[in-house]
């Protein structure tokens, strides 16, 4: 018999650092440009390739002042 490798006690403690430290957003993209972006992203995961788009866009200073 397999035991399950992730306890409730784990699964809770993983939700509760998970809402410590990340944030959660939806985002709504036109389907063409979904389909341009599956092409750029290639092998990479979707949340992967936007979250390095993101931290390109912050590193190059395209911000605005605050």
């Amino acid at each position: 018999m397999s035991m399950s490798k992730s306890s409730p006690a784990r699964i809770k403690a993983n939700r509760k650092y998970m809402e410590k430290a990340y944030k959660r957003i939806s985002v709504y993209i036109r389907n063409e440009d979904v389909e341009a972006l599956d092409r750029a992203r290639g092998d990479q995961s979707l949340n992967g390739f936007i979250t390095e788009a993101i931290r390109e866009k912050i590193d190059r200073g395209k911000l605005p002042e605050e």
